[in-house]
């Protein structure tokens, strides 16, 4: 299955798709993506895991699903505000291959916008789930 659109979701086929999408997002956003990487934990080598934020934006996590190691992606543990919400896929599930990407300033390697996106693999649903500026 190549990536497609049914509305405003798009669906693919994995990270490929996922960078591609997230590529999309950002250059609508008007920050254009510079590099993308796939979340894989460095304890276990899994690639599913379940995205996490809090309300306030000061955090977000990726929590593994074959251990219990947390990867911070924005902040630290001590920066999340109150509980956190679970991103859910639009078909219910919260197993997700997770890919952090940046968008970087015009000649130079600092960050300006951060992006979080996640592959649905029951699905096949592509998002950004989450994205900020720095």
């Amino acid at each position: 299955m190549a990536r497609s659109a049914k509305g405003e979701r798009h669906f693919g086929e994995g990270m490929a798709d996922l960078r591609a999408e997230m590529t999309r997002f950002a250059e609508a956003n008007g920050h254009p993506l510079s590099e993308a990487h796939q979340i894989v934990c460095a304890v276990c080598g899994s690639s599913l895991f379940k995205l996490e934020t809090d309300a306030a934006g000061n955090g977000v996590a990726a929590r593994c699903l074959s251990c219990p190691k947390y990867i911070y992606i924005q902040g630290s543990q001590s920066r999340l505000v109150g509980d956190l919400e679970e991103c859910l896929c639009d078909c219910g599930n919260n197993e997700l291959q997770v890919m952090m990407g940046t968008s970087c300033q015009p000649d130079s390697s600092r960050a300006e916008w951060v992006y979080v996106g996640g592959y649905c693999p029951s699905c096949g649903m592509v998002a950004t789930y989450v994205d900020w500026g720095l």
